[in-house]
């Protein structure tokens, strides 16, 4: 036969529909089918808060339109730091489990620290939005890049060393700081 039932097979369609069936149910195209405003608001609560929030924001910060904003150096070195920053990210994203395999740590190994920067970038967004509250994105963003420098910096001595813990905690580090660099 060129058909075998494995023991994932038969619970795969219970399985999709006890999740499938509750979302149907639930989830609404628009928030007016739940009862709702965009935003929890009315159209004139809406108007009222976006009177409010740019005085608040004219007075604190300059306003650019995009044109203006593309003929000053600044945006430039924000664009081009992104953009180093993501062919940085990209690279390490590729290479690190045969950067570890080659060091000498088991492939096993290797996936679980991918891992580890991977949780630890996806579970760092809560703490990032808490400091965004805080401190201004600009401070943020270099703090995310720095961290995210110094741990690769400090990962290539500590791979040699085949320390796992030191591993776990360089690229905690290093998802921590990804988590404040990428949306």
């Amino acid at each position: 036969r060129s058909f075998h039932v494995t023991g994932v097979q038969p619970c795969a369609l219970p399985i999709f529909w006890l999740c499938t069936t509750p979302s149907v149910l639930l989830i609404r195209a628009t928030p007016e089918q739940m009862g709702l405003e965009p935003d929890g608001i009315t159209a004139e609560e809406a108007r009222a808060y976006q009177q409010t929030r740019r005085r608040a924001s004219a007075g604190s910060e300059v306003q650019w339109t995009r044109p203006e904003a593309l003929r000053t150096p600044t945006i430039w070195m924000v664009i081009t730091a992104f953009g180093l920053g993501s062919i940085g990210f990209g690279a390490m994203f590729i290479h690190l489990i045969p950067f570890l395999t080659d060091m000498g740590f088991s492939v096993a190994t290797a996936a679980l620290l991918f891992g580890t920067q991977a949780w630890s970038s996806l579970l760092s967004k809560p703490a990032w939005g808490l400091l965004m509250d805080r401190f201004h994105a600009r401070y943020l963003s270099a703090a995310g890049f720095v961290m995210c420098a110094a741990s690769l910096v400090m990962m290539i001595p500590a791979a040699s060393q085949h320390s796992v813990w030191i591993m776990v905690a360089l690229l905690f580090v290093y998802g921590f700081g990804i988590g404040g660099t990428i949306p």
